[in-house]
Parts: structure tokens; sequence; C-alpha cells
């Protein structure tokens, strides 16, 4: 009974956070899209974030596959009773996972953003001729 109160409790907290989530997401969309409109220049403007976005999501990736593969190693090390294994696993990977959603982002991003700023302007060009 108290654990169902305590988890009517955290249910807003939980769609707090992923409203926050999927906004952080929307607003990397719309601050690159920003970008694009203000500079008006594709070629010049698009390598430099794409090229953050890309290290980033690299950078951010790398972190955690290697967080979770150590982690992973210590929890199968740890004299854990056999009722309680699976539940720091559980945790790590919960935690991981926004973490490694958002790099696979930023890192798709960066590479659509360097890809964008190679063939537009080809295409533009194309299309003058």
């Amino acid at each position: 009974m108290i654990l169902k109160k305590g988890l009517q409790d955290a249910k807003p907290y939980v769609n707090d956070f992923r409203a926050g989530f999927i906004g952080v997401i929307v607003l990397m969309a719309l601050v690159m899209l920003g970008i694009i409109l203000i500079y008006r220049n594709v070629k010049k403007c698009l390598p430099e974030p794409g090229i953050v976005f890309a290290l980033y999501g690299v950078f951010e990736l790398i972190g955690v596959i290697i967080i979770r593969t150590f982690a992973n190693n210590q929890i199968t090390k740890a004299d854990i009773p056999h009722a309680f294994r699976t539940i720091p696993g559980t945790l790590l990977n919960d935690g991981l996972a926004p973490l490694q959603t958002i790099s696979i982002i930023c890192l798709v991003l960066g590479i659509l953003l360097i890809a964008t700023s190679i063939i537009y302007p080809m295409a533009r060009k194309k299309n003058t001729e």
C-alpha cells in the first residue's frame, strides 16, 4: 500500500522528466534551424555545429559504453544476494538509457548537418544552372 502511494506521488515527476527529455531534443533541432535561418549560408554555418554535435555524440556514446561495461563487471563481482542481483543492473541501464539516446541523436544530427552542408550547395548549384 505504501509503495503504491509512493509510485503515485512520483508519477508527475517522471512525466516532467520525460517532457523535459523530449524538450531538449526539440530545442536542439530548433537551435539548428534558427542558426540556418539567421545565417542563411548553409555551406558555412552547418559544418562547425555538425562537427560539435558529432564529436559530442561519439564521446558521450563511448563514455556510456565504458561506464556500462565497467559497472556491469563490478556488479557481477559484487556479493549481492540472489534475490537482488537484477536490481543494480536494471537501475544502471535505466539511468544510462536517456544518455545513450541523446548521444545517438546528437551523433546522427551532427552527421546530417555535415552531410547537408556538403550536399545542399551542390544541389543548389545544379538547380541554378
